[in-house]
């Protein structure tokens, strides 16, 4: 919008409150003016944060790292149970920090689906690719997760405010 000389001021607040609910906020335009805010969200399964718990009891430190807005991926964050969070990172920025986190003696685990995180992903000790997510993704990765596996012996409901335990 911005290197149209597009005007979202009006709209800012809108986008905000979206980005608090783990929306990506999409602006839309017509005829040269701004004329509304939608909101994307992949809210993912219930079940997210029974993992991060359990990777959490494995001694395992989660951290996000995504290119989404902040305000996003806080909420999502948040709402899956991670505590650390980096955002608005570049794909550059993404292999620094893996190496960083190598660098202080850390085995990382990379968990991407994009092709931002395909340099990010090779650097990585394990990078694991999503199978819905890009082919160089899929092709950097060492494992592919070509789809969800949660046997209903090990799933349990966990409450997004229900804390780790």
């Amino acid at each position: 919008m911005q290197e149209r000389g597009i005007d979202i001021t009006h709209l800012e607040p809108t986008a905000i409150a979206l980005s608090e609910q783990a929306a990506t906020p999409v602006f839309v335009a017509v005829d040269g003016r701004a004329s509304g805010v939608v909101g994307i969200a992949d809210p993912g399964p219930a079940h997210q944060r029974g993992g991060r718990c359990r990777l959490r009891a494995l001694g395992l430190e989660i951290v996000m790292l995504t290119g989404d807005a902040r305000g996003t991926a806080t909420s999502v964050a948040r709402s899956v149970g991670i505590d650390q969070v980096l955002a608005e990172v570049l794909p550059d920025r993404k292999l620094d920090e893996v190496k960083r986190i190598q660098s202080a003696g850390q085995v990382v685990a990379m968990v991407g689906d994009g092709l931002n995180d395909a340099p990010a992903l090779a650097q990585s000790d394990v990078g694991i690719a999503m199978g819905t997510g890009t082919d160089v993704a899929m092709e950097t990765g060492s494992i592919t997760l070509m789809r969800a596996i949660f046997s209903p012996l090990h799933r349990r409901s966990v409450s997004p405010a229900a804390p780790c335990g």
